[in-house]
Parts: C-alpha cells; structure tokens; sequence
C-alpha cells in the first residue's frame, strides 16, 4: 500500500547487508521500516546511518558474483597495462552482455 514517497529503494537490502553482514530481524517496504524496537541502540544507530547515505532514487544495481568480480579486476589490470582507462562495472557488464 503506498503511504507517500518512496522512502527505501531498491538498493536498500545490498546496504542494509553491508552494514549488517550477520543480519537484523527487521522488515521493510517502499515506505516503511518495520521491527526497529527490537535492535539495540547501537543497531539502530547504525540503521540510521544506512537510511541517511541511502538515495532510493537509485536504480538497481545486480551485485557481481565474485568470478565476476575476478574477470572485472584482471579486465581492469589489463587495460592499465595497455594504457587505456578503466571500465566502470556498467560497462563491464555491457560487455559480458555482448559476448565481445
């Protein structure tokens, strides 16, 4: 059910994730967080922290799998050898695409 703007975008699960690696027994939608009272204050700190850095205006973005993240870097290395610039990931990943 909408109640506003979108508040929590569709990155916010990667962030939540990576400042809480083990996890936190919340929930969340588009607008609303739920079961806060049940971190510790030092959670919620943190949480807030999260919230305040998060843009939910921002697209997705897929997490590359770690073989992913391999050939990325050794790409990278390579093109620095060769004097050219470095790939962002989403170039990278137009690349993976076009099998070139």
């Amino acid at each position: 059910m909408a109640n506003g703007p979108v508040l929590y975008g569709p990155n916010f699960g990667t962030e939540v994730l990576a400042a809480f690696p083990e996890g936190i027994p919340i929930t969340w939608t588009p607008y609303e967080i739920e079961w806060r009272e049940r971190l510790s204050a030092s959670e919620n700190a943190t949480l807030d922290e999260v919230i305040a850095a998060h843009d939910p205006t921002t697209p997705w973005v897929k997490p590359m799998t770690p073989a992913e993240q391999v050939m990325f870097d050794h790409e990278n290395r390579l093109r620095t050898i060769e004097g050219q610039p470095p790939l962002t990931q989403d170039e990278f990943v137009g690349v993976l695409s076009s099998g070139t």
